[in-house]
């Protein structure tokens, strides 16, 4: 890949992350529609945005987590194709910059359908 292409996947990145972060501020959810998203129908989740599946996610999706920026999305991805996809939420725990409180914020926003490979190990 050269330079211009690497700069110009960048510059769309970041676009498109300004762009959710924009519309985020202002009470709508791009990805689930609506204003503050999809509400969950059981009493225990009642007005939850819909938990983001760590295995298939994008780091564009990845991003709208709580407290989950580009890098830190960036190394979920590389640990999950390193790993084969994850078994559990706690997985994520592996990586570097996600410790007991970072896992704490962002357990209620993920879910683990299944790993990428559909093996377990």
């Amino acid at each position: 890949m050269n330079t211009a292409t690497r700069k110009e996947g960048f510059l769309l990145l970041l676009l498109l992350i300004l762009m959710v972060s924009f519309l985020r501020v202002h009470g709508l959810n791009p990805w689930w529609g609506g204003a503050g998203g999809a509400v969950v129908g059981d009493a225990e989740g009642y007005g939850k945005e819909p938990e983001i599946d760590i295995n298939t996610a994008s780091p564009e999706e990845l991003v709208l987590i709580p407290g989950i920026g580009i890098k830190l999305a960036m190394s979920i991805v590389r640990e999950r194709e390193r790993m084969d996809g994850f078994r559990r939420k706690e997985d994520l725990k592996r990586i570097r910059g996600i410790g007991e409180r970072k896992y704490h914020i962002i357990k209620a926003f993920v879910r683990v359908e299944r790993p990428v490979t559909g093996e377990i190990r």
